[in-house]
């Protein structure tokens, strides 16, 4: 019963971190404050009770009686040795067995995402303490290990970076007075990105850093999709063109397929010339 608040809670943390303008800061945050709730929910008897009754009532609407079977089950002949010692004789009732189960997962899940929280922070801790507003003056060794998580086709220069900043941190706090979140200084690199290319490309990491897998996922099952048994011998190229169309179906709904189809015949003039004799 109480795996629908679960799956409710997990569903909604999911849909929000698939969001395109969420970056990796702002959802190491989302997440911390799930968990919060989760804990606040655990710890207060009168609320686990709630999502107990919220269930029950759920359940009964899709024909199921939790209370009935309950009843069945805890009917149950237990052992004599128990029965005989008054000691470690104990009447459970629907609410504390369920709140025994909500615990073990609400403590597992909490600890799943405490886990998480911390070994993704650990990683992009530089980017979290230079590129987060409040925008201070940085710290050169800080400064290094930003460096250190581009990849090697990106070259940065420690020193470049460090002096960028230092600038840009002035530039910020004297012209852009209402820079409060991770997006309006990037908005501030981007618009500047001439003058502050490193500090732009430290942004543009922290933003296309991937928060979620599930795109990626869902890539995999719209190949199947596309990549059927009647198309087994389709090419590698064209494939990854079908499966983009297919992955980016909110914006290819949008084109209108006469102007595809005007654009496309009048690139080449495909009819063929017969000479009769």
């Amino acid at each position: 019963m109480f795996m629908r608040f679960i799956m409710r809670k997990t569903k909604i943390l999911t849909v929000q971190m698939q969001k395109p303008e969420l970056n990796i800061l702002d959802c190491l945050q989302l997440i911390d404050e799930t968990v919060r709730s989760l804990e606040r929910i655990r710890h207060n008897e009168s609320e686990l009770n709630d999502q107990i009754d919220a269930s029950v009532e759920f359940a009964k609407t899709l024909v199921s009686n939790p209370e009935e079977e309950f009843a069945r089950k805890s009917n149950k002949r237990s052992s004599r040795r128990l029965e005989n010692n008054p000691d470690t004789l104990a009447i459970m009732s629907l609410k504390t067995n369920y709140r025994k189960c909500m615990i073990e997962v609400l403590d597992s899940l909490i600890r799943e995402y405490r886990d998480n929280i911390k070994s993704c922070l650990k990683k992009i801790k530089p980017l979290a303490v230079i590129l987060q507003p409040p925008l201070t003056k940085p710290n050169f060794e800080q400064v290094e290990k930003v460096t250190e998580l581009f990849p090697p086709s990106i070259s940065v220069d420690c020193m470049s970076l460090y002096a960028e900043l230092e600038i840009f941190v002035n530039f910020v706090n004297e012209t852009e007075k209402e820079c409060k979140t991770v997006h309006d200084a990037g908005n501030s690199a981007f618009k500047n990105k001439e003058i502050f290319p490193n500090v732009y490309k430290c942004y543009k990491l922290l933003f296309t850093a991937p928060v979620s897998v599930a795109d990626i996922e869902r890539s995999f099952s719209k190949m199947k999709i596309v990549k059927n048994y009647l198309r087994s011998t389709i090419k590698c190229e064209r494939l990854e063109e079908l499966i983009v169309l297919s992955t980016e179906k909110d914006l290819t709904d949008t084109i209108h397929l006469d102007v595809v189809l005007k654009s496309w015949a009048a690139r080449k003039n495909r009819k063929l010339r017969i000479k009769f004799k």
